[in-house]
């Protein structure tokens, strides 16, 4: 309530400024929000409404995938340096699929009769000192967490699990394949060429970057990271890379 009343004060001090100077600087100020408003309309709901709400609270561009799946519902979480959009399917206890509004409760809890929320992935920004250290970032492990382990650069020299990651560079973005199939044989073959294919059809949303698969009993586990200036942007997806693909090819920037 009193970040809301703190909104207010600035809103109406912005107007009586904008009156004892005159209408021309009341005009820019009226172009500001619409434009503002017209770039927001172009996502979904659900992403709408995480961009309102983190545009109160940090000062970075944001950007994000559109249009994205129906069904889904979104939370957000933030630093000074990065934001991150998680994005949910959320059903009732009998299987119905319901929305909720953004950050609400039951879309991080599990079983609690309001709703059930299965994880579709997430997209993120993060800022970092300068161009070259993000265009860096991009062709490292650095974002991957745990799992960095699993993709060296020098991928000859370690092996993630039973299976050697295959790394292929196409248009200037690397590709790393982590295969999960247990036989190594025509199914992993197969399961390669159909995924570099799709790379290869996909419009990439910036002239290099990376992308990560990992093949799973449950999907492909897909992020795709890119850089524009100094900001990184990534989109992971739990279990589907044609989905990540056309997400990250469908980004939209509000504002840099």
């Amino acid at each position: 309530m009193r970040a809301q009343s703190r909104k207010s004060t600035v809103v109406v001090f912005a107007v009586a400024v904008t009156v004892a100077l005159g209408g021309g600087l009341w005009a820019f100020h009226t172009a500001i929000r619409v434009s503002h408003r017209n770039a927001l309309a172009a996502y979904t709901a659900p992403i709408r409404q995480a961009f309102h709400d983190l545009a109160g609270k940090i000062s970075l561009p944001l950007a994000g995938p559109v249009p994205i799946p129906p069904g889904l519902s979104a939370t957000t979480t933030y630093t000074k340096t990065q934001y991150t959009v998680y994005l949910y399917r959320c059903t009732t206890t009998t299987g119905r699929s319901i929305l909720f509004p953004v950050n609400a409760p039951p879309i991080e809890t599990s079983g609690d009769g309001s709703g059930l929320a299965q994880s579709f992935g997430y997209f993120k920004g993060q800022r970092f000192a300068s161009a070259k250290q993000a265009k860096t970032t991009t062709l490292t492990a650095s974002l991957w967490g745990p799992q960095s382990a699993c993709y060296p650069h020098s991928v000859n020299e370690q092996t993630c699990g039973e299976l050697r990651p295959r790394v292929v560079e196409i248009h200037h973005w690397r590709i790393v394949l982590g295969e999960g199939f247990a036989d190594g044989g025509r199914a992993r073959s197969r399961w390669q060429q159909a995924i570099l294919h799709r790379v290869q059809i996909t419009a990439l949303p910036a002239p290099s970057g990376t992308i990560r698969i990992q093949a799973a009993a449950d999907g492909n586990h897909t992020e795709i990271v890119w850089q524009r200036g100094p900001m990184v942007y990534s989109v992971w997806i739990n279990r589907s890379s044609r989905q990540a693909l056309r997400l990250a090819s469908d980004y939209h920037y509000v504002h840099e």
